[in-house]
């Protein structure tokens, strides 16, 4: 078999926003697959392509960055390409932003031709949108899609003008791509009315099960603890998970709630303060790498992951889903994401709550799911995650969705 195989990525590849993380956790683990498929894949190159990349993410020390250039970077050829264009903050910014994009798509498309690429694996819709200028050469593409770009746009209250127009050239793309990696099982019905020769894989946010363990430990601590792990943003449902955990504590003082807040920490010390939560039953904290978020989860009890219900979530797949589970933790969830409230409805892995309905009435609900937490359901969680929703066991599916297409 002789083939080229590009990695497309329209950011830095290897910087530490959530992004990118994504990214490196699927190219790393098939790189290793990789490595272990030498008799098979003697005739496999592996290229690597990252545009748009800021000169500050190449010139200042990069941890991730570094790790790949001990790691993999004598095994494959890899270019990252600066954007030329500045970054303005102002209308300006958005012509800018369309001549890099311009600028991109030609090196991509030079790039695919003097490299004589097969198959382009594009990671995320901004290098998804990249490839209208390969059409004329017989590459085959793969779009690697992590949720519904247009509900986004709609919930960022975009134009409707833009948003039509995204909608029509993400049609156009998708009719001419060969495989899409889908990660949320109904996004397959965003796409399918688009394209009947298309392939759809499930490939979702899976986790790092080289970090993250269950351990059956025993804990010192006789309090109900539960956790929440994430950002302040809206979506994320913050207040009402303020909210949720007072109307239990009132109930149950011998609780507390785990707090791993990525960003605004004195914003959640302002609405703990209006709420009038006991700030005794509340920890603050954050969690700078997987080993120490295992470790958080391990003293844990249970997981909060509420989500309102709007189209942005529903066809969405949270990593701290499977990471909530891995670590043996049930979750209380709402059904704002489908894959995620059908996998607790069907599996029996934790409590579906509906704020539709008084808040004291799902917290009894939540109370007397409880009393029922055992080993054999922690347990169960795990085992669960690790079978269904950890990168060593679909790493070997996913790697030869890629390179026998």
């Amino acid at each position: 078999m002789n083939k080229n195989i590009l990695f497309l990525n329209y950011q830095m590849p290897f910087s530490n926003t959530a992004h990118s993380i994504c990214f490196t956790n699927l190219f790393y683990r098939f790189m290793d697959h990789f490595e272990e498929d030498k008799d098979n894949n003697k005739n496999i190159r592996i290229y690597l392509l990252g545009l748009n990349t800021q000169p500050s993410e190449m010139e200042e020390l990069n941890a991730n960055f570094e790790y790949f250039k001990r790691a993999y970077s004598d095994k494959i050829q890899y270019s990252l390409i600066k954007r030329k264009f500045r970054y303005l903050n102002n209308k300006l910014n958005i012509v800018f932003a369309f001549f890099e994009f311009i600028r991109s798509a030609w090196i991509l498309r030079q790039y695919v031709k003097r490299n004589n690429i097969q198959t382009v694996f594009c990671y995320s819709d901004s290098a998804f949108f990249l490839i209208l200028f390969c059409f004329s050469f017989k590459v085959k593409f793969i779009f690697d899609c992590k949720g519904d770009r247009l509900s986004e746009l709609k919930y960022n209250r975009r134009s409707n003008i833009f948003i039509k127009l995204n909608a029509i050239y993400m049609n156009f793309l998708v009719r001419r791509t060969s495989k899409i990696f889908i990660s949320s099982s109904k996004l397959k019905e965003i796409f399918k009315i688009h394209s009947n020769s298309t392939i759809f894989v499930i490939n979702t946010n899976y986790y790092d099960d080289k970090f993250i363990k269950y351990s059956e430990r025993t804990s010192n601590n006789d309090k109900t603890r539960f956790v929440y792990s994430g950002s302040t943003i809206k979506y994320q449902m913050i207040d009402e998970t303020l909210l949720f955990f007072k109307y239990y504590h009132e109930k149950q003082n011998n609780s507390e709630l785990l707090l791993l807040i990525r960003d605004n920490t004195e914003l959640i010390k302002k609405r703990i303060k209006e709420l009038e939560l006991d700030p005794n039953s509340v920890i603050l904290s954050f969690a700078p790498s997987l080993k120490e978020l295992n470790e958080q989860l391990l003293n844990c009890d249970i997981a909060i992951m509420l989500r309102e219900e709007s189209p942005l979530n529903y066809y969405a797949f949270p990593t701290k889903f499977a990471e909530y589970l891995a670590s043996g933790l049930p979750i209380i969830l709402t059904k704002g994401v489908y894959d995620t409230w059908k996998i607790i409805f069907d599996q029996a892995l934790g409590v579906i709550i509906d704020l539709n309905n008084p808040l004291r009435s799902e917290v009894t609900k939540v109370e007397d799911f409880i009393q029922n937490i055992d080993l054999k359901l922690k347990c169960r969680c795990a085992d669960f995650s690790l079978q269904k929703l950890s990168w060593s066991n679909n790493i070997s599916r996913i790697y030869h969705e890629i390179i026998e297409l």
